[in-house]
C-alpha cells in the first residue's frame, strides 16, 4: 500500500485530533490493515475488522467515533463495549486523553461505584462492560436515543458461553434502538469472518499483517522447537525459522528453564496458566529463583522492586497483596481478576517499565489487555469446564500467543506452548498441527442455551417493551442466533420457553391485541413471511422455495383435488377421533399456539428477577424451597435450618458449580 494512503494527515477527521495523534501519541503512518479498513469507517458504515494483535484495532475504532460524534450534535453519545473491567479501565484512560483533546466527556460503566451514574447520563463517550450495558438498556433505555457509534471490543467472546449472550443481544437491542448508528467490531481471531459480517450488515477487513514477527514454537523436555513465522509482509512472505535448541534447568520446575533463558537475553516472560491459584503458585515458585539469580547479577534491580513491593504492601493488608508483594519483591508478578484495580495497575506498570523479570496470568489477561512481551509461554493447555478438563480451543490460545512481540522495541516475538507428557515429541506434533497450522472454530450463538435463553426472553418482555408474540420472534431472528437457525426452529424455541414463563408466572397473557400491527417488512418473499403457511403447494415442492432457478406455480384452472377418501369412515382396533379428546378426558390435549397479536406482561416476580439479574430457574427454584420452608415452620412439621436455606441457595444455576478435589473427599479431610 502506498505511503501516501497510509499517512495520518490526509484523514477527514477533525484538525484538532489530528494534531493530537501525531503530536501526543506519535502516530503519523498508518499500518496496512488500518489503511485497508479506514475508508469504511470513517465512511460511517458498519465495519468488523479481525486483524491480529497489536496491528490497531483500537486506534481505528477511537478514529471511527472522534469522527461520527464530530459530525453530532452537543448530546451526541459513542458506546465502547469491553468485556472484561480491567480493560475498561486501559481503553477508559486512552479515551480521556482523546477526550480532553476534543472537549468531549468520557464515562465508565463497569459496575464498582455509585458516582458511575452521573459520567453515565453526561457523558459523549461511554466505556462499559455487556453487563452493564445490559443492565443500562433494561433500566435506562432513553440513555441510547442519541448514540451515533458503537464499538464492540474483543468480538470474537461472542463465542464465550457466559459473556456471549449478553453482547450478542447489546447488538441486536442497539441495531433495533438505532438502526442508523455505525457498529465496528474488533476482534484478532474470528473463525466465520464473514458470517458474523453478513449479520452486522458490516464491511469486512481481515488482514495476516503483524508489526512485529512471530515465532510459534513448541517447548518439551527443555527442547525449543520453532514451527511457524508468522512475518510482518503476511503468511506468503519468505523467512526462516530460527534453529532448534535446548535449554538448561531443574527437571523438578521446567519453566524456570523458560525465565532463566529469558534473563539471560534480556527478554521479560508472560506465562499464562489456567486458574487464579496456579498463576499465584507459580508466581511464588518463580520470585525465589529470580530473587536469588538478581542478587548476585542485578542488585540495583532489586532494591527498586522492594520498593515496589513495600507500597503496594501499605496499600491493603489483605493475604492477597501480601503474596502479591512477596512476588513483586523477587522479579515475579501475578495477574488474575481478583486484584484490586489499583494492584492491576501497579503490576502493568511494572512489567511494561520493564522491571518485572516475568508475569504469571490467567487467560483473561489475554482479551485486549494491552501487556505485550518478547516471549508468550502457555503452560497450561486445558482447563477444568463442567466437571471435566477440557482442551483450550485454537482461538483461545492464539489470543494468548499473539502478546508476544513489542511493537518498537523487537524485531521477532516469540510464543511458545509448553506440552506435557511422557512422550513430548508427539506431544508437540500434535499441538503443532492444532494450534499453530488448525483452523480457528467458527463463532457459534450460544442464545440458544436455556439459561440465557431463559433471561433474556423475560427481560425483552420486562423491560425491553417487546410484548407481542410477533414482535419478540421478530427480534429474535434478527440475533446471531436466528441468522443461524431455520425460523420454524427459532419459534419453536421461543413458543415453549414463553410457555415455561408463563406456568411459573414470570409473565402472564394479556389476550390478543386487535390493534396490533408488526412495524417492519419482510420483502424476503415478497412481503409474505417465509413460513407462511400455504395449503396449496404439495409437501415435494416445498424445496423449490429454496432451489436456485426453480418455482411452483398453482395452475387456478386446475380445479382444486377432491378431499381423500379413506377406506375407514370410522376410526376402528380401538381408535378415536382427535376431535372427540376434549379437554381432560384423553391423555392428548392438543395446544393452540399464541398468534402473533399476543400480547403479554411481565408479572412483580417476573420484573423483580430481571432486576436482579437471575436466571429465571434459580427464581423459581428459591420460590418453591422458600414457600416449603415456610409450610414447615407454620404447621411445625419439620425443621427449617441454616444448611438448608444454604443448600437450597447453592442449588440453583446461579451459584457457579465448585468441584473437591480427591483429597477433599478422604475421610477426615480438613476441609
Amino acid at each position: 500500500m502506498e505511503a501516501l494512503n497510509r499517512d495520518v494527515s490526509g484523514l477527514s477527521l477533525p484538525p484538532r485530533l489530528l494534531t493530537f495523534m501525531q503530536e501526543d501519541w506519535g502516530i503519523s503512518q498508518l499500518h496496512p490493515p488500518q489503511a485497508q479498513a479506514i475508508p469504511s469507517i470513517l465512511e460511517g458504515r458498519n465495519t468488523l475488522v479481525a486483524i491480529p494483535t497489536a496491528s490497531g484495532k483500537s486506534l481505528l475504532a477511537y478514529m471511527g467515533m472522534a469522527k461520527r460524534l464530530s459530525e453530532g450534535h452537543e448530546r451526541s453519545k459513542a458506546i465502547y463495549i469491553v468485556p472484561l473491567k480491567a480493560l475498561a479501565m486501559e481503553k477508559y484512560e486512552d479515551l480521556v486523553e482523546l477526550g480532553n483533546c476534543m472537549g468531549w466527556r468520557v464515562g465508565l460503566g463497569i459496575g464498582d461505584a455509585t458516582s458511575e451514574a452521573k459520567n453515565i447520563d453526561d457523558c459523549n463517550i461511554l466505556v462499559c462492560t455487556s453487563e452493564k450495558l445490559d443492565s443500562l438498556l433494561r433500566h435506562k433505555a432513553e440513555l441510547v436515543s442519541d448514540v451515533c457509534c458503537v464499538v464492540a471490543d474483543e468480538f470474537h467472546l461472542m463465542n464465550d458461553g457466559t459473556r456471549g449472550p449478553t453482547l450478542e443481544i447489546n447488538l441486536t437491542r442497539l441495531r433495533h434502538i438505532k438502526p442508523d448508528a455505525q457498529l465496528i467490531a474488533l476482534s484478532a481471531t474470528v473463525g466465520n469472518a464473514d458470517r458474523l459480517a453478513q449479520w452486522l450488515d458490516a464491511d469486512l477487513i481481515q488482514s495476516d499483517w503483524r508489526p512485529v514477527a512471530l515465532e510459534y514454537a513448541t517447548f518439551h523436555d527443555f527442547h525449543v522447537e520453532p514451527r511457524k513465522l508468522q512475518s510482518p509482509g503476511g503468511e506468503g512472505a519468505e523467512v526462516a525459522l530460527g534453529p532448534p535448541r535446548d535449554l538448561e534447568g531443574l527437571k523438578s520446575h521446567p519453566v524456570w528453564s523458560v525465565v532463566n533463558d529469558g534473563l539471560d537475553q534480556g527478554s521479560q516472560v508472560l506465562m499464562f496458566v489456567g486458574t487464579r491459584r496456579s498463576a499465584q503458585s507459580e508466581a511464588k515458585n518463580l520470585a525465589k529463583r529470580v530473587k536469588k539469580r538478581l542478587k548476585t547479577e542485578d542488585p540495583e534491580r532489586l532494591v527498586q522492586l522492594e520498593s515496589l513491593a513495600s507500597k503496594l504492601t501499605g496499600r491493603s493488608q489483605s493475604n492477597l497483596a501480601e503474596q502479591l508483594a512477596s512476588c513483586l519483591s523477587g522479579g515475579v508478578g501475578f495477574h488474575h481478576a481478583g486484584l484490586t484495580n489499583a494492584q492491576r495497575k501497579d503490576v502493568e506498570a511494572a512489567f511494561k517499565s520493564g522491571l518485572l523479570v516475568a508475569l504469571t496470568a490467567t487467560p483473561t489477561l489475554a482479551a485486549g489487555v494491552n501487556l505485550p512481551a518478547r516471549r508468550v509461554l502457555v503452560r497450561d493447555l486445558k482447563r477444568w469446564d463442567d466437571g471435566m478438563s477440557r482442551p483450550l480451543p485454537v482461538m483461545e490460545v492464539r489470543q494468548m500467543l499473539g502478546r508476544a512481540g513489542r511493537p518498537k522495541y523487537d524485531t521477532r516475538g516469540e510464543a511458545w506452548v509448553y506440552c506435557k507428557g511422557t512422550d513430548g515429541w508427539e506431544v508437540a506434533d500434535a499441538v503443532s498441527d492444532r494450534y499453530f497450522f488448525g483452523p480457528i472454530e467458527d463463532i457459534s450463538s450460544k442464545l440458544a442455551s436455556e439459561p440465557a435463553m431463559r433471561m433474556h426472553l423475560l427481560a425483552s418482555i420486562a423491560t425491553g417493551g417487546l410484548v407481542h408474540k410477533g414482535t419478540i420472534e421478530h427480534f429474535f431472528s434478527s440475533t446471531f442466533l436466528g441468522a443461524s437457525l431455520p425460523g420454524s426452529q427459532l419459534r419453536e424455541r421461543i413458543t415453549s420457553m414463553i410457555d415455561w414463563l408463563v406456568e411459573e408466572r414470570f409473565i402472564r397473557r394479556c389476550g390478543p391485541d386487535e390493534h396490533y400491527t408488526p412495524r417492519w417488512l419482510d420483502d424476503q418473499h415478497g412481503g409474505v413471511d417465509e413460513d407462511a403457511w400455504d395449503d396449496t403447494v404439495p409437501a415435494w415442492a416445498t424445496s423449490a422455495y429454496d432451489t436456485e432457478g426453480v418455482s411452483w406455480h398453482a395452475d387456478a384452472s386446475t380445479p382444486a383435488p377432491a378431499p381423500r377418501a379413506s377406506a375407514h369412515r370410522t376410526p376402528s382396533f380401538g381408535f378415536h377421533p382427535a376431535t372427540s379428546l376434549q379437554s381432560g378426558n384423553g391423555a392428548f390435549q392438543p395446544s393452540i399456539a399464541d398468534g402473533d397479536n399476543m400480547r403479554y406482561e411481565a408479572t412483580a416476580m417476573g420484573e423483580r428477577v430481571t432486576q436482579l439479574y437471575l436466571d429465571p430457574l434459580s427464581a423459581s427454584i428459591l420460590r418453591k424451597g422458600l414457600r416449603r420452608a415456610v409450610r414447615r415452620a407454620v404447621r411445625m412439621d419439620g425443621p427449617v435450618t441454616d444448611f438448608g436455606l444454604l443448600h437450597l441457595a447453592v442449588a440453583t444455576p446461579d451459584f457457579t458449580s465448585l468441584w473437591a478435589k480427591s483429597s477433599d473427599m478422604e475421610m477426615n479431610s480438613p476441609t
